[in-house]
């Protein structure tokens, strides 16, 4: 089984960071797509059925991936 992703992130940077450490980490995975925003990543959803999605949200002083 192809273990694939889509990463969602709205800061470009930090999203090339998690990319590269997800690609040199986890050569298994393959990121399939990216997205900046919902839209983005409701595109990117139709388009790709990803194993699994990459996102990173802020709850109060929380901060989660």
């Amino acid at each position: 089984m192809t273990l694939t992703a889509i990463i969602i992130e709205d800061l470009m940077d930090a999203m090339e960071l998690l990319k590269r450490d997800i690609e040199s980490g986890h050569p298994e995975l393959t990121i399939v797509d990216t997205a900046q925003s919902v839209v983005e990543a409701a595109k990117a959803l139709r388009k790709q059925e990803p194993r699994h999605l990459v996102f990173r949200y802020y709850v109060g002083r929380w901060h989660w991936f």
